[in-house]
């Protein structure tokens, strides 16, 4: 059959659009995904398996700690179907559902987690926005009475946002919201035994805790910390000064690796990364582990780095924030546009005193999936823990 010019300018155009579709249209599975047949995720860096194990730590030198980045996302009043009808699910459920988690696998449950911390930004809307504040609190109390757990301040903590003209700087001031839920007066740490201490401006805290036989010494501190909280946070390492040391801080790393700058969101000056680092962590040869979360590229919320301190020791500072991924709206069927949440992942950090081993893992409760990349799952090795504490 002979064709016409303008059915062969129909037909090409025909063909052009079949191309863009499949091209941009669909999605290629890479081979590391291809066996999950139910689970097709967006992003190619995404490698994960079924979580058909359990976290180890069975017996006395085995424990773990349960790491909860940036959980805004999940506690936003506009995420959430019951305030905004947009949604479709609250998703304030994906945050009680890693807590929930965290908390069935506790040592009081007989489980192996001896400790919990999350990392600030509990809320997405300052101090502004209640309900956000009583989906984050409802959150953490489910691990009360359970183990020791920390909350650091992040910048979306804070009352308010002030410009300044002047400096052409927009200044986060008041903590009255994060002291009311969070503070060291707050049902979650007053009369707490293992709450030890509290800087004077109420945003730090110091907390020891059992770790199979043995104690660990954590800091909190506020973000970009002042010097006199550094001076406070140096007086509980020198309080304590024959244990191991874990520091967190909400922001320290960004997704490189490299320290962050110094941002200034407070009218009093802080302490940049850089700063911290050289004022406080590398001086104290205890301090082997920083943990910080607020710095992501898109899905890109993990790094690490290894520094050695004034002693020579190794001191790993680890980054974790997944509050930008999304899959699971799309995974779970819901129409409309995805919000952005987290996808339930958060870390598992499980200590090997035997082996000297700290075995890392990044875990999804939304998915049931651990994530296996070189960036999510990893060994940190602690064999100098023996000559460093006796371990």
């Amino acid at each position: 059959m002979k064709c016409t010019v303008k059915e062969n300018a129909r037909y090409c155009l025909m063909a052009f659009f079949v191309f863009v579709f499949f091209f941009f249209g669909c999605k290629t599975v890479p081979e590391s995904e291809s066996e999950n047949e139910s689970y097709e995720f967006t992003y190619a860096d995404y490698k994960i398996q079924p979580a058909s194990y359990k976290i180890p730590g069975d017996g006395k030198d085995n424990f773990t700690i349960a790491v909860l980045p940036d959980i805004q996302n999940y506690t936003r009043k506009k995420s959430q179907k019951d305030k905004n009808k947009k949604c479709s699910m609250n998703n304030y459920t994906l945050l009680y559902d890693q807590v929930d988690y965290v908390a069935k696998n506790t040592i009081a449950q007989g489980g192996p987690i001896v400790f919990a911390v999350f990392l600030g930004d509990m809320v997405q809307c300052l101090g502004r926005t209640t309900c956000e504040w009583g989906y984050a609190n409802n959150a953490v109390k489910k691990l009360d009475s359970l183990i020791p757990y920390s909350v650091i301040i992040g910048n979306h903590d804070y009352d308010k946002k002030v410009e300044d003209k002047e400096q052409n700087k927009d200044f986060l001031v008041g903590t009255k919201k994060f002291e009311k839920y969070f503070g060291p007066k707050s049902k979650h740490f007053a009369g707490k035994e293992w709450y030890k201490g509290h800087s004077q401006d109420n945003l730090a805290s110091c907390i020891v805790f059992n770790a199979g036989e043995k104690q660990i010494l954590y800091i909190g501190l506020s973000f970009e910390p002042s010097d006199e909280e550094l001076k406070w946070g140096q007086e509980q390492i020198n309080k304590y000064h024959d244990i191991p040391v874990i520091v967190a801080t909400h922001g320290y790393l960004d997704s490189r690796g490299n320290f962050i700058g110094l941002v200034n969101h407070n009218p009093v000056e802080g302490n940049s990364a850089q700063d911290v680092y050289e004022k406080f962590i590398y001086p104290n040869k205890n301090i082997f582990l920083v943990l910080c979360g607020h710095a992501f590229n898109g899905i890109k919320g993990e790094a690490r780095r290894a520094d050695k301190n004034i002693a020579g020791y190794t001191v790993y500072s680890l980054l974790s924030n997944y509050q930008d991924r999304m899959d699971y709206y799309r995974v779970a069927g819901f129409s409309g546009s995805p919000e952005k949440s987290g996808d339930g992942f958060f870390r598992l950090m499980n200590f090997d005193v035997k082996k000297k081993k700290i075995y890392v893992q990044t875990y999804s409760t939304a998915f049931d999936y651990f994530e296996t990349d070189e960036d999510s799952e990893f060994i940190l090795d602690i064999s100098d823990f023996s000559k460093r504490f006796g371990w």
